[in-house]
Parts: structure tokens; sequence; C-alpha cells
């Protein structure tokens, strides 16, 4: 009986030895593709500052500048528009300048609409980045209100993200915190969607009155 059940036992433990470097083999491999990830995010985000710096785009960045910019590419400017706005976002740049670059070229009914766009473009871009990488963020976030609207996020995770949207915009250490979260993509979304309308609209309405009143005075 004894002799048997050593068998058995040796003989268990030799099947299972032989499928502990199978289990091994993917761990590492994950290990490996997340630092892949992270490099190449980080050397995205670099790159976009250097480069910017390198142009000299950083340094003559200003409503004015974008405006010219798009407005010389014609038709592909509204494109072009999105394209800067959401890049300019994951290099930190912030946001408002584009805002008012859109209703100082289109004005503020079509500046709203493309200005509303390229926020969701952006915060939808900045959420798939980090959650491809599934690294950590960037930038920890410092402030407590949202540190509060964070924690309330898997009771009412649409709830939440609207009331992020509306208070901090498109705040991109809050994009990635929140991909590093269980929230589901659409939720984020819709809750994204809702809650950029109206401090986006806010802004192109002020940036319009702004720039009516020096033109005026």
């Amino acid at each position: 009986m004894d002799a048997s059940g050593n068998q058995v036992s040796q003989s268990n433990l030799g099947e299972a030895s032989q499928f502990q470097p199978s289990c091994e083999k993917p761990r590492r491999q994950v290990s490996t593709t997340r630092v892949i990830r992270i490099t190449l995010f980080v050397a995205l985000i670099a790159g976009l500052v250097i480069a910017g710096k390198l142009t000299g785009v950083t340094d003559n960045l200003s409503p004015e500048w974008v405006r010219d910019t798009v407005r010389s590419a014609g038709v592909w400017g509204y494109i072009l528009y999105v394209v800067v706005f959401v890049l300019a976002e994951l290099a930190q740049v912030p946001g408002w300048m584009f805002i008012a670059a859109g209703t100082l070229a289109y004005g503020r009914l079509v500046g709203f609409i493309f200005a509303y766009i390229a926020s969701i473009a952006s915060v939808a871009t900045g959420f798939a980045l980090v959650r491809w990488v599934g690294g950590q963020p960037l930038v920890e976030i410092k402030q407590r209100h949202a540190k509060i609207l964070l924690s309330k996020l898997d009771e009412r995770p649409i709830l939440v993200v609207f009331l992020i949207r509306l208070v901090f915009w498109i705040a991109p250490p809050l994009n990635y915190a929140l991909a590093l979260t269980k929230i589901r993509f659409r939720d984020y979304m819709i809750g994204s969607v809702a809650g950029l309308i109206l401090p986006v609209f806010g802004l192109s309405f002020l940036f319009e009155w702004v720039i009516g009143y020096f033109e005026g005075g």
C-alpha cells in the first residue's frame, strides 16, 4: 500500500513538474509585452515634446498660430485641427488653447462643434493608449475632489465620469487614472460625451465674447 502510494505520488509530482515551465512562460511573455508597451507609450509622449521643441511649435504655440495653420490647410484644416488637438493633449498642452483657436478660425458654433469632436477624440485616445499599455499613470492625481469622485466609480461609473468631465474637463491625468480602473469603455465614453458638452460650449462662448470685446474696442 505504502509503496504503491509513494509511486503514485511521485508520478503525480513528475507530471506536475512537466507543466510548471508552461505556466511560467506566459507570465514572462506578458511582463515583457507590458514593458514594451510602456516604453512605446513613454517614447510617444517624449517624442511629441521633443518634436515640438525642435520644430519651434511649442515656443510659438498660441491660438493664433493654430488658427492660421488650420486655415492654411483649407478643407483638410478641420481634420488637422482634431489631430493636433489630440496629439497636443497627449503632450500635456492645455486644451483651452485649441478651443480659443477653433473659435478664432471658425466662429462660436462651428468652432464649438470641432472642439467638442476633438475633445471626445482626445479623451478616447488617452484612455485607449493607457489601457493598451496596462501600466501605471505617468502623473499622480492630486486633486482631492477628483479622488473622491474616483472612489465612487464602481457604484455609478457613467455619473462619475460625467461629473469629472463637467468639473475637470479633459484632464489627461484623469484619463490615465480612469483607464486603469475596471470601468467599461462604453460607460467611459457615454459619461465623457455627455459631460464635455457644457464646458466646451461655455469656453467657446467665453472666447467669442472676449474676442468680440477686444476687436470692438
